[in-house]
């Protein structure tokens, strides 16, 4: 876990005892009290639902990233063995001469 995430999870802690202390031993009404914990539930809901759509933007953001990186490196790859394909038949072309004059150079040594 990160220290972000830790420190983002001791904070919302803290807010929430905060809270619940400090409506706890004011001095207020059964109604007023329930009232603002509704309140403080609602705009803790809404900071939550802001963190997660932030969060969710950047994991968005970090995968598109990482996408684009395999996709060079797909291409990259793609290019590099498409030359080392290209190295592999003109070396068998190569392979395939040396092959032929040896046979031939073989045959003219047994006639003569």
């Amino acid at each position: 876990m990160s220290e972000r995430t830790v420190f983002l999870r001791g904070l919302s802690i803290g807010v929430l005892a905060g809270g619940a202390t400090g409506l706890l031993f004011a001095p207020r009404s059964g109604t007023e009290t329930r009232a603002q914990i509704h309140e403080k539930g609602v705009e803790l809901l809404e900071r939550f639902e802001m963190g997660y759509a932030e969060a969710l933007r950047r994991l968005e953001i970090g995968i598109a990233e990482i996408h684009k990186k395999v996709e060079e490196l797909s291409s990259e790859a793609d290019k590099a063995l498409g030359r080392d394909k290209e190295d592999l038949a003109r070396w068998q072309e190569e392979l395939a001469a040396i092959d032929e004059a040896s046979d031939e150079a073989l045959a003219e040594a047994r006639m003569g």
